[in-house]
C-alpha cells in the first residue's frame, strides 16, 4: 500500500508540473516512474496501462521508465 501511495503521489506531481508550465510546446508529456526495490506490486502494469489510456483519450503522451538514472535535467526538460 505504501508503494501504491508513492506511485499516486508521483503521478499527481507530474500532472501538477505539467499544468503549471506557462507556454506549452507541442503535445503534453507525462513521465511515469515505477521502479521498485524490494517489493513489486502486481498492479503496477495495470496502473501504467490506465495512465497510457488516459493519455490517448485526452491528448497527452505517457512515457514510462524504471531507470532512476533517467532523472537528469536534460531528460526531464521534456516534461
Amino acid at each position: 500500500m505504501k508503494y501504491l501511495l508513492s506511485f499516486a503521489i508521483l503521478i499527481a506531481a507530474a500532472f501538477f508540473f505539467m499544468g503549471s508550465k506557462s507556454s506549452p510546446v507541442g503535445k503534453p508529456r507525462v513521465l511515469v516512474f515505477s521502479k521498485t526495490v524490494t517489493f513489486y506490486h502486481t498492479s503496477i502494469p495495470t496502473g501504467v496501462a490506465a495512465l497510457q489510456k488516459l493519455g490517448r483519450e485526452n491528448g497527452f503522451d505517457v512515457d514510462t521508465t524504471t531507470n532512476s538514472e533517467y532523472f537528469t535535467e536534460d531528460s526531464l526538460k521534456h516534461y
